[in-house]
């Protein structure tokens, strides 16, 4: 029944790993876990990782909260003033003119909006503006006098009112206050001065400027976008195109108090939602770990899954902005908030990707490199369009992302180097005796026999190493396929080795037949497998050392500090004492199982191949040799796959310099068939005894410490 798989003890374990609720399988270091299947709730365990999201949410709060205080302070009164004069200043016209070659505002009227909206009409009252009791034109400004201040919400301008001059309409401008006496003197002081380098934008939105003896405050351009902190309005240097109709005909307004949604879509509620995202999916990792033997870790929701659902409230949230200012005719808001939104759905499938077993590990890295590059270079070209600089701002996210990547791709450098360097002097002693190997003639000529042994008594099949069901015939014998061969319909296999308790269950199955279409997917079938076919692989093991002279391990005793000693399986196989102090290898734990389902095999437990495993070792290459014959002429065993890394075309670095013969095999005999794990592959390992002898306890913790950091 255990082989089966009706007990579902490991099964559910895994499963709870998969769901992020047990944590105690997490022991890659943290440049290996972006290479996993399960990266962001293992990385969401890590005291780093959780340092940074912690110290970012904490910005991304502050600068939300932040940004809705200075809405609020903003939009709650006048924008900007009081101030007594407000000025209008040309920088570029309709048909490109600049500098000095501006010689009038090319407007008949200037004034500001108050808290009405509406432009004036000429009736008088506390929320509307009127016109200016003065208005001086002075070169390519125009100046609005208010005696005692006034404050503002924006401003309106009529084009001028001579035909002809559509040309010199404002394309971009300024609007400057202040409360200073200014003085026009000659008119010289008010004068365009030359572009630098003849481009028109140069200077034109400096925080205060110098005019005619007043200092003027920037309060206004043609287009802007927002702040969250300092001041509300982040001015443009984005040109506009003005109507073409002629004096109060050519009226423009422009109001600066925007919707809240305007704001809040894309500068409040995106760095809450992330902030809220980064804070809880933290607090849910931590609670998770601390009850991760308690029934009510399962109240809590998986960690990504949080993660996952705030960074798609941002970017739900960003893209909603873009269509609504869309829908205004804001463009220069949706432009930035659609750039922003497209790049911000690279980051909502990070969480998803959670348990991805497709074939390329780095999913999350090459998603998260994508949205930073995305986000960074859509800000630069939208920076180039704004303010005709690509670096004149930063994104926050996009910095944040790019500082994210950046470090993750360092720290798994970092790992993948410090995984080399702990194996680079066991790898040196590896070459070493490989090359005194190679270097002997007689010990070469041996080393190729094997691998033409290898390369034309053996036939592997790469995509049939895997653990596979066998092959079913249905409920009843009646159901089997008319057209199977001879000998091969359950009522008529009366010579099959078929256990009673499968006819009991009426299971009939092909006895080593594998279906292709069913590759073993639990974890306690697996090892219920391996439990029985260990023991049928022992008897094999003990034949085929016999036959070929080889050696096992003998138990080492407790006290003992030296490695365990070699003895030959020949001398002692008839001494019941002797022979019970043989070391076998045992099944693999189950622990490191799932590491290798996390970190190698993309979650698919049929590729675990040597559960059941076995190793012997040899004194010579003749008799390594002798093994693999012994081997291939075996009938109770069927060779699945042979890796010969004795061979001279092997690269040792790939193994930090070890070789060995590695064999999946399956046991084939009547007992195998009979239980049911005549398809359970299992590992042979072949070794020489002078690389045996380097197989020492502190190598193999060196191993498993480059193993985690690496995270394989």
């Amino acid at each position: 029944m255990a082989a089966l798989g009706i007990s579902d003890f490991l099964d559910r374990r895994f499963e709870s790993v998969l769901s992020t609720r047990d944590h105690r399988f997490e022991a890659t270091s943290l440049g290996g876990i972006v290479f996993s299947t399960m990266p962001i709730s293992s990385a969401l365990t890590r005291r780093p990782f959780q340092l940074f999201l912690l110290a970012s949410a904490a910005a991304l709060l502050v600068a939300g909260v932040r940004g809705a205080l200075l809405f609020r302070d903003s939009t709650g009164g006048l924008a900007f003033g009081p101030y007594e004069h407000y000025r209008f200043t040309t920088i570029l016209t309709r048909n490109r003119t600049h500098g000095p070659l501006v010689t009038t505002p090319g407007l008949s009227e200037f004034g500001v909006l108050g808290r009405d909206s509406c432009p004036p009409d000429g009736s008088i009252g506390p929320d509307r503006t009127i016109p200016p009791p003065v208005m001086e034109f002075a070169g390519a400004s125009v100046v609005a006098t208010y005696p005692g201040g006034i404050g503002m919400n924006g401003w309106y301008i009529h084009t001028a009112t001579r035909e002809g001059t559509e040309g010199m309409d404002p394309a971009y401008f300024i609007v400057t206050g202040t409360n200073d006496a200014f003085d026009l003197g000659d008119g010289s002081c008010a004068l365009p001065q030359h572009s630098r380098g003849g481009r028109w934008w140069e200077g034109t939105l400096e925080a205060e400027t110098e005019w005619c003896g007043a200092k003027w405050r920037l309060v206004g351009a043609p287009q802007w976008r927002y702040n969250t902190q300092g001041v509300l309005w982040d001015f443009l240097r984005v040109p506009v195109e003005l109507s073409k109709a002629r004096g109060k005909e050519g009226l423009e307004s422009f109001w600066l108090k925007p919707p809240w949604y305007h704001f809040h879509l894309y500068w409040v509620i995106p760095n809450i939602a992330v902030g809220l995202g980064f804070t809880i999916s933290v607090l849910v990792a931590l609670l998770s770990s601390f009850q991760s033997t308690n029934k009510s870790k399962y109240l809590l929701p998986p960690p990504h899954f949080v993660l996952t659902f705030f960074l798609s409230i941002t970017a739900f949230s960003v893209t909603l902005h873009a269509i609504l200012t869309a829908s205004d005719s804001a463009w220069t808001l949706a432009y930035e908030s659609a750039a922003t939104g497209f790049a911000l759905w690279f980051i909502p499938p990070i969480g998803l990707v959670q348990g991805y077993s497709g074939p390329f590990r780095g999913i999350v890295l090459v998603l998260l490199g994508t949205y930073a590059l995305l986000e960074n270079a859509f800000w630069a070209a939208l920076c180039f369009y704004y303010w005709q600089d690509p670096a004149a701002r930063f994104s926050a996210g996009g910095l944040l992302g790019l500082i994210l990547f950046l470090m993750t791709l360092v720290v798994r450098m970092a790992a993948v180097w410090s995984s080399h360097k702990m194996l680079k002097a066991d790898q040196r002693v590896y070459d070493a005796v490989w090359q005194s190997m190679w270097g002997n003639e007689e010990s070469r000529a041996k080393m190729i026999d094997i691998s033409n042994t290898v390369k034309y008594s053996f036939r592997d099949a790469p995509n049939q190493c895997r653990q596979f069901n066998r092959l079913q015939l249905g409920l009843n014998a009646s159901e089997a396929p008319a057209d199977l061969p001879h000998g091969t319909r359950p009522e008529i296999a009366s010579d099959m080795p078929i256990h009673p308790l499968f006819t009991d269950l009426r299971h009939f199955t092909l006895p080593n037949t594998r279906d292709f279409r069913s590759p073993i997917t639990s974890c306690n079938q697996l090892f219920c497998q391996a439990a029985i076919v260990n023991l049928l692989f022992r008897d094999r093991l003990k034949e085929w050392a016999d036959a070929s002279y080889g050696l096992f391990r003998e138990i080492r005793d407790a006290d003992a500090e030296q490695e365990r000693p070699l003895v030959k399986w020949r001398a002692v196989k008839n001494d019941p004492k002797k022979a019970s102090r043989v070391y076998f290898t045992p099944m693999k734990r189950h622990r490191r199982c799932l590491e290798k389902l996390l970190r190698s095999y993309s979650n698919d437990p049929s590729r675990l191949l040597d559960i059941a495993r076995g190793c012997i070792v040899f004194e010579t290459f003749d008799h390594l040799h002798l093994c693999i014959k012994t081997i291939a002429a075996d009938d109770n065993v069927v060779v699945e796959r042979i890796k010969n890394r004795m061979s001279p075309d092997y690269d040792s670095a790939r193994t930090a310099g070890y070789r060995d013969v590695c064999i999946n095999l399956r046991i084939v005999n009547r007992p195998a068939q009979a239980l049911g794990v005549e398809l359970h592959a299992c590992e042979l390992q072949l070794l020489h005894r002078d690389y045996a002898a380097l197989n020492s306890d502190d190598g193999h913790m060196r191993y498993m410490q480059a193993r985690n950091a690496s995270g394989t």
